[in-house]
């Protein structure tokens, strides 16, 4: 809903006809406006003439059409034009005065989409179909989009009672019926939710375990398999690593060798270098000539450099010289020219001139006359208007004069009313009011009757829920006692404490046989259960005997040495005795016969099988021995292990308090299986103990608060029973006081009967007293006024004679000057006529001024750009002679030096050849050497250096290549290996593929018995949310649930509570609003600033209940709306409690608003306001108790 346009009449103090428009600008360019002016200037009266139009009501006033309109006027009227969705209304109320009070009031709705269609015509009808079409009644309007004053903080303020019944006004029936939607809702959503869920649980396909245990087998290998391929391709990468470094290292020395050949070239250079040097330093002749030639050489060059920099100087010059002669050529024949023309045209200029400034002061001459005839013209035009009006006005008042006369003569009876007028309001007032008072009491009466009712009604009920909640109490004292029977059967004399600890020492048994199972089963999987000290006797016993046997074999091959030293003897000299020959004497010892050429060779096979068997004997008794060694470590280690095993066992068994000894694996088994199931069945007695416990203690508190409920039930009783007696005094004191009521306006009456007959008047009707005392004041009013005219009129008609007389005087002047104006007027246009012909004649239009001052700028243009040319020809000239005669010096001087350099050229290559160089150049290079010699020593040494590091990292590769090539495979390559790398690489990639499709399998796996599990426990919970939906839509739906309707008033709270902190942190930033815990409806404020400390809406200052009241009534606008789109809010309260800063706040709040759509109206006098806010209507006071109304862009 959006007001579009406001119209009314005589509202309150705003008398006359006004018109606002909302959908115009400059209001709706901004959306946010102010309503100011001083107190009781009528600022509320806008607001209240918006109800009137749209309800026929306003939050102010109880009867509006008596109290609003005003009695001094004939009509009244409140028009709202308001748009709903694309379609636009008209609301209008009315009411008139008659003549026997006031007519109405009458009310219309049209629809006014292109042309205007009446909908309702009554005000009854009117009302209820405005509440249709924008879904607000009245109360609903005053809480969305009007929010009236004093109306802020009355949900702050209001009892907790009053709180839920404004509530359940505003909106329980819709949160009722969203309340039962909602659970419905839920309850069908959970019915089929968990029929979905059994659909899935008996559908869901069951897990293959046999495929799983296969899958898990693989996937064991591969990766066996892939750690196997991972090692191996780490010791190729270390090979290919290496094959790296080698060649590397090979690169690095090859630029190693090139860096020494590169230095030692530079340290040849240098060395020779410094023997040229040494050849100078000594011949101090062939130096200074070199000093003398190299000085020549510069000299020689830089006039060189000189005379070609002044030739290209000299010819640039000569170049600029010539455009500047050809442009002063041009700028005199210029100059020339334009004095020829301006001597010419020089006299007819200066004519032209002078006519121009005459015809000047002839046309200024001529608009002033101008301006003068039009001045008395129009002096005349006013003064025949004024003459005609004041004759008009005469007439008037003449008639009028007569009129009123006639008219007093016929009310004279009136003019006894100001003397009696005090007393018959008195008497009138008195008398309505009275009346109303009887009418209210006679109204209030059913209404208390009724409450009366009420009150016992729910007496009884009280009564009965008092009754109910013993009942209920008793039950759960039995219940009580029943579930503690069951605890004492179930654990008898045990506490809670002594199953725990129970329970805890089972655990502690369990755990201890869960180690001593695994350690059972490593000493028989270990094979540690044989009797070690029997192994070792007979491991004693084997090498005893294999060490004799050893002993003896040796002593064997003992006896063999000298046969064994003697074929070693002879074998070593066999390659000698191969070169004997007979009758030739032996080299070694110088034998002429040798034996064994002519016997032959000795035979040593028998010898060698012999020795061969006892050596194959030792060494087959060696390594007996070195197994029988090894099998005594191995047996060392078991015998450790199980001690090891042993002590473990007995520190376990230890700290359990066990004493077992160390048993097989199925002894413990079946013990622990034991443990097992004791341990089992103790956590389900203490379960099932904890649970009857836990039901005890709520049967206890459902007792403490049955037993509370059953109290409160009790005080209820009592104050209902006395707020029973006192609705029965209420009751007996309004029929008192209707009795006493009526005595007295009976007496009122008979008073009254004194005076009305004398003006023709009777006793007014019951709610004609008003309107009776509005006809008898406008009697009085109608004659002091007319009275009042008839003098006034009788003092103006001599003054308006006077002034006549006047005007026809000055009349008769005006002519006369206006006559002489005109011809003063003619006489000057005939003579600037005459001279602009003449002008336009000789000069044919042309400006001569302008063309003069055109000629004089021509004229200086060319002889300062003359004068300019000339001065920078003199210095181009001056400039080229002195460039000639610098160039002729430089020639000389350079000749002279040419023939000196080449002269000392030749003597000194004479020099140099006999201090052994080959040539002057040669020479010189050494000279600027020794000029800079330690800079030279310097870089011979770094050269040195360089040649010494180079050597030093051709050796180093060397050594590095040496170190490392010896470690690489021979037949390697990088490629190879490679290949090899590449090969390995996939392989793995494929072994890491199939194990991620395993692992993902086995997941789908996994998943899929998690899922299994989570889906039964979901029909689990879902069957126990069902069951709880369904108690509370049974209990919601029961009419007289308590628990129910708080349910919907909690509800209702937290809505407002949402809404309201929305604005409230908006405007504060530092509060928030929450409901009391108790469930009732309570309100705290939370104070963000000091740890969400909570409390009292009473503790609050000024400025700051006004701003939670602010947030509230937004919050209750929001409510009232009813989701629907309300796009104009008019605040009537005043801000004036409000510091800088949370004004500042407030305001920007109510930008937002308006910034999201809504139309924003502020009724206030604070001066601050209406600086931000300079959209304004402004109710400004007239003389007379009246206001008018201005809109200020």
């Amino acid at each position: 809903m959006k007001i579009l346009r406001l119209r009314f009449k005589n509202i309150s103090s705003l008398r006359g006809e006004w018109d606002i428009r909302f959908d115009a600008p400059p209001l709706s360019d901004t959306g946010l406006f102010a309503i100011t002016g001083p107190n009781g200037a009528g600022k509320s009266s806008i607001l209240d003439a918006i109800t009137l139009g749209l309800y026929g009501e306003t939050a102010r006033l109880r009867h509006p059409e008596r109290d609003i309109t005003s009695w001094l006027e004939e009509e009244s009227y409140a028009e709202v034009t308001f748009q709903v969705a694309e379609k636009v209304y008209r609301s209008r109320w009315w009411a008139r005065q008659g003549p026997n009070g006031l007519l109405g009031p009458e009310m219309s709705l049209s629809l006014v989409n292109g042309t205007e269609k009446l909908l309702e015509d009554r005000v009854l009808r009117v009302r209820s179909r405005l509440s249709e079409l924008t879904g607000l009644d009245f109360k609903r309007f005053c809480r969305s989009v009007l929010l009236a004053q004093g109306q802020f903080a009355a949900f702050l303020n209001a009892l907790e009672s009053e709180r839920a019944e404004i509530l359940e006004m505003i909106m329980g029936a819709e949160v009722a019926q969203d309340l039962a939607q909602e659970l419905q809702h839920r309850t069908a959503a959970a019915r089929e939710r968990l029929l979905q869920l059994q659909e899935r649980a008996a559908s869901y396909p069951l897990v293959d375990r046999e495929r799983q245990r296969e899958l898990e087998q693989q996937r064991s290998e591969r990766r066996a398999e892939l750690d196997d391929l991972q090692a191996e391709m780490a010791q190729l990468e270390e090979r290919k690593r290496r094959l790296e470094t080698v060649e590397r290292l090979h690169q690095e020395l090859q630029q190693a060798q090139e860096n020494l050949s590169a230095a030692e070239a530079q340290d040849q250079a240098a060395q020779q270098a410094l023997q040229h040097m040494e050849a100078l330093r000594g011949n101090e002749p062939v130096m200074e000539a070199l000093r003398r030639f190299m000085t020549l050489e510069e000299t020689r060059q830089g006039l060189q450099s000189r005379m070609d920099h002044l030739r290209q100087k000299s010819a640039e010059e000569r170049k600029t010289l010539q455009e500047l002669q050809n442009r002063w050529a041009m700028a005199r024949s210029s100059l020339e020219e334009a004095q020829q023309q301006y001597a010419a045209r020089l006299p007819d200029l200066e004519h032209a001139a002078r006519k121009d400034r005459e015809i000047q002061r002839h046309e200024q001459r001529l608009q002033e006359a101008l301006a003068r005839s039009m001045e008395l013209e129009r002096a005349h035009r006013d003064a025949l208007a004024r003459q005609d009006q004041i004759k008009a006005h005469l007439e008037e008042t003449s008639a009028r004069a007569t009129s009123l006369a006639e008219k007093l003569d016929q009310d004279r009876t009136d003019a006894a009313l100001a003397k009696d007028m005090v007393k018959i309001q008195e008497l009138l007032e008195r008398l309505a009011r009275l009346r109303e008072e009887e009418d209210s009491l006679a109204a209030q009466l059913p209404e208390a009757q009724k409450s009366l009712e009420k009150v016992a009604t729910d007496l009884e009920r009280a009564r009965a829920r008092h009754q109910r909640m013993q009942a209920k109490a008793g039950r759960a004292v039995l219940k009580k006692e029943s579930l503690k029977q069951e605890i004492r059967a179930l654990i008898g004399d045990k506490t809670p404490e002594n199953l725990k600890e129970d329970i805890k020492k089972r655990k502690r048994y369990l755990s201890a046989y869960k180690k001593l199972l695994s350690i059972s089963r490593r000493f028989h999987q270990q094979g540690l259960a044989t009797d070690m000290e029997k192994a070792r006797e007979k491991l004693r016993a084997r090498r005893a005997k294999t060490l004799a046997a050893l002993e003896e074999a040796l002593a064997h091959i003992r006896l063999y040495e000298a046969d064994i030293t003697w074929r070693e003897s002879f074998q070593r000299v066999s390659s000698e005795r191969a070169m004997l020959q007979e009758g030739k004497p032996c080299p070694l010892c110088g034998s002429p016969t040798h034996p064994f050429v002519t016997e032959g060779l000795p035979d040593f096979s028998e010898l060698h099988g012999r020795i061969d068997a006892l050596q194959d004997r030792i060494t087959a008794l060696k390594a007996e021995l070195s197994n029988m060694d090894t099998e005594s470590i191995q047996l060392e280690k078991k015998a450790q292990a199980a001690s090891q095993i042993h002590e473990e066992w007995q520190e376990v068994c230890r700290k359990a308090g066990l004493n077992v000894d160390l048993a097989e694996p199925h002894t413990l088994e079946e013990t622990l299986r034991g443990l097992q199931e004791g341990l089992r069945h103790a956590r389900s007695v203490l379960r099932s103990s904890r649970f009857k416990r836990w039901r005890v203690a709520w049967v206890d508190w459902t007792l403490r608060r049955r037993l509370r409920a059953s109290s409160r039930d009790e005080e209820k009783r009592r104050r209902l029973e006395e707020t029973y007696r006192e609705h029965q005094e209420a009751v007996m004191k309004i029929q008192r006081s209707l009795e006493q009521l009526r005595g007295d306006a009976q007496a009122v009456a008979g008073d009254l009967q004194r005076f009305l007959p004398a003006y023709g008047e009777r006793l007014p009707e019951k709610g004609q007293e008003t309107p009776l005392l509005q006809r008898l004041h406008r009697r009085r009013l109608s004659y002091e006024r007319a009275a009042q005219e008839q003098r006034d009129l009788a003092e103006r008609i001599p003054s308006l004679k006077s002034q006549l007389e006047a005007i026809a005087l000055n009349l008769a002047r005006l002519e006369k000057e206006k006559e002489a104006a005109g011809m003063q007027v003619e006489s000057l246009q005939s003579t600037l006529a005459s001279m602009k012909a003449e002008r336009e004649a000789i000069y044919l239009g042309r400006d001569a001024e302008a063309e003069q001052r055109s000629l004089e700028e021509n004229l200086q243009r060319w002889s300062r750009e003359q004068e300019e040319l000339q001065g920078r020809m003199e210095e181009l000239q001056q400039s080229l002679q002195a460039t000639a005669k610098e160039l002729l010096a430089l020639e000389t001087e350079l000749q002279t030096s040419q023939k000196t350099y080449e002269a000392l050229r030749k003597e000194l290559e004479d020099s140099v050849r006999l201090i052994g160089l080959d040539s002057v150049t040669t020479a010189l290079a050494a000279f600027k050497l020794l000029k800079d010699e330690p800079a030279f020593r310097d870089r011979v040494a770094h050269a040195r250096e360089n040649l010494t590091k180079a050597r030093a990292l051709v050796d180093a590769a060397q050594q590095a290549i040496s170190a490392v090539g010896p470690v690489l495979e021979e037949g390697a390559s990088a490629q190879e290996l490679a290949e090899r790398i590449l090969d390995r690489h996939k392989r793995i990639e494929s072994l890491q593929q199939e194990l991620h499709d395993l692992e993902a399998r086995l997941d789908r796996f996994h998943q899929s018995i998690q899922e299994h599990r989570e889906l039964l426990q979901a029909v689990e919970d879902q069957e126990r949310l069902l069951g709880e939906l369904a108690a509370e839509e049974k209990a919601f739906r029961e009419v007289q649930s308590a628990e129910a309707r708080e349910k919907v008033r909690r509800a209702m709270l937290e809505r407002l509570m949402e809404q309201a902190n929305t604005h409230l942190e908006l405007l504060s930033g530092r509060y928030r609003l929450r409901p009391m815990k108790d469930n009732g409806f309570g309100l705290v404020v939370e104070d963000l600033m000091h740890q969400r400390s909570q409390r009292s809406v009473r503790t609050l200052s000024g400025g700051e209940t006004f701003v939670v009241s602010l947030s509230l009534a937004l919050g209750l606008a929001d409510l009232a709306a009813q989701h629907r789109k309300i796009e104009s809010l008019f605040l009537d309260e005043g801000f004036g409690t409000l510091d800088e800063e949370t004004l500042y706040r407030v305001i920007a709040a109510l930008r937002r608003l308006q910034s999201n759509g809504k139309m924003v109206g502020i009724i206030s006098h604070v001066k601050r306001l209406a600086e931000e806010i300079p959209t304004q209507i402004q109710v400004e006071r007239e003389p007379g108790g009246m206001s008018r109304i201005t809109v200020l862009p």
